[in-house]
């Protein structure tokens, strides 16, 4: 029988337990089950749409669970094409998880996502999947692990790198990752070479998304502000930042952690009416991942503590935010 699925249901931000497709959500990523081939273009069609920046969350609630619903029986039938595609079904779904505070079912949907690629014989897709299990493992404070699993990937894939584009852009976004997870464990110099070897690797990638993930010069520097903030180091953070121009096509969650970054490098150094000014940039790339994020949460927290009377502006941040303290 299929999952029972309401087409419209209204988002509720900030109130998960709320959300009816959340429940649902969690019942897909327990099931391992394939593709018929008769929707792989469909997969790959809304996989694209929603990846690698689904921040219409709403959309892909919508969406995803008919298609994992389809994707229910053809792992030995279909083989590995239809496992890569079980694994990109199942990467949509993590996010999901993560932005309404399920670390819990967000490491369920990673551990699904790392069993499909294993079987759709893509060694970019697993090292891919590692990328997104090291800031699973980080977030629910297990830095050391990810930063383990990382050293691992990255000394698997640094072979085919050598001779393959694609393999080089995923090896970047490891470095990406490994940089700022070291940094929010302390360990500058190793943070510093991490994102010194993403740089180097992606001088020769042009600003892309590759696997889903965002690859290329501008999103190195991304990395480099939130690792100096991480740090704190206030002054080389706002340096990168006002050297930064981001693409014009830059994801749009993407442009609302350079925004959020810059105003936590504000703060830092003492400065809340330009965190504020960068927030308000932040809401205006995505709305709905500004109301999400618990980093944007906690800035605009920050930047209340900071200000002795809030103005109107941050108030209307914290209410877009629904920071109600």
């Amino acid at each position: 029988m299929g999952l029972l699925w309401p087409r419209q249901i209204p988002m509720i931000p900030g109130e998960p337990q709320r959300i009816p497709w959340l429940a649902v959500l969690s019942q897909v990523v327990q099931q391992f089950k394939s593709p018929p081939d008769t929707v792989k273009r469909q997969v790959r069609g809304v996989v694209a749409r929603l990846c690698p920046v689904p921040v219409h969350t709403g959309k892909i609630g919508e969406a995803l669970p008919g298609l994992v619903d389809q994707l229910l029986i053809a792992g030995r039938e279909h083989g590995e094409p239809a496992y890569a595609l079980l694994t990109d079904a199942y990467r949509a779904a993590n996010p999901l998880a993560h932005k309404f505070g399920y670390s819990d079912l967000s490491m369920t949907a990673t551990e699904r996502m790392f069993w499909a690629a294993t079987k759709s014989g893509d060694p970019l897709r697993v090292a891919s999947v590692h990328y997104l299990k090291a800031a699973t493992l980080a977030r629910i404070g297990a830095g050391r692990q990810a930063m383990k699993l990382i050293d691992r990937t990255v000394a698997d894939l640094g072979p085919l790198a050598e001779a393959d584009q694609t393999a080089a852009a995923v090896l970047s976004t490891l470095h990406m990752r490994a940089g700022t997870i070291s940094a929010t464990l302390g360990r500058s110099d190793v943070s510093r070479d991490h994102l010194a070897e993403a740089g180097r690797i992606a001088a020769n990638i042009p600003d892309m998304v590759v696997l889903d993930t965002v690859v290329g010069p501008a999103n190195v520097k991304l990395h480099r502000i939130a690792a100096e903030v991480e740090l704190g180091e206030t002054g080389t953070a706002l340096e990168i930042s006002r050297n930064t121009q981001p693409p014009a096509d830059l994801a749009a969650e993407r442009l609302t952690y350079f925004w959020v970054d810059t105003a936590r490098a504000h703060l830092l150094a003492g400065d809340p009416d330009s965190a504020i000014e960068a927030l308000l940039e932040s809401r205006q790339a995505a709305p709905q991942h500004f109301r999400a994020s618990g980093t944007v949460k906690a800035t605009v927290r920050a930047t209340a503590d900071q200000q002795r009377r809030a103005s109107q502006s941050l108030r209307s941040l914290a209410n877009s935010a629904g920071v109600t303290d």
